[in-house]
């Protein structure tokens, strides 16, 4: 029909930073290299550190100044992907909502870095915003270590639904 266009499927990327890789995290580039392929649209997070915010503050973060090796991507993405940098968990705010909208996005896979926290924050908020989050269990790691990330999915089961976590390679 003409005007409606079908759905597609896009891939969010969160935060996969150089100062965020570990022996916990830097298997995740490789793998979230190639799959970018098989998406209509990709999308990376990049997280910057605002000094002063109460999230600084209390969980004492380091380092993620804006231009600091820390905030640089681990991976390389593809070159049409749509580039985000943040200084919260979340990127989902009614203009990315808009923007998925737009490009008829209805179902979202998520990877990256920390499945306990952005990860996390970012499939509650798609979810309550409509739109299907998928998070990629076998492309997500927490950088504090398996137990984070294990925990993570674990919430992520009850709080989006055991469906929507889930292998993809």
């Amino acid at each position: 029909m003409p005007g409606i266009s079908p759905s597609v499927d896009a891939l969010i990327v969160v935060d996969l930073q150089r100062g965020f890789m570990n022996e916990h995290t830097r298997h995740l580039c490789e793998p979230i290299e190639r799959i970018q392929s098989r998406f209509h649209k990709v999308i990376a997070t990049r997280y910057f550190r605002r000094e002063k915010s109460l999230l600084t503050k209390l969980l004492g973060i380091d380092g993620f100044h804006e231009g600091s090796p820390d905030c640089e991507f681990a991976f390389r993405p593809r070159a049409d992907a749509l580039l985000l940098d943040k200084t919260t968990y979340s990127c989902v705010d009614k203009e990315f909502v808009d923007r998925l909208r737009g490009w008829s996005v209805e179902r979202t896979y998520i990877c990256g870095v920390d499945t306990d926290q952005c990860v996390l924050m970012i499939a509650a908020d798609l979810l309550q915003s409509d739109i299907v989050p998928i998070v990629c269990e076998d492309l997500t790691a927490s950088a504090a270590g398996p137990q984070y990330h294990d925990s993570g999915l674990f919430l992520l089961r009850r709080l989006i639904g055991r469906e929507q976590v889930r292998a993809v390679l």
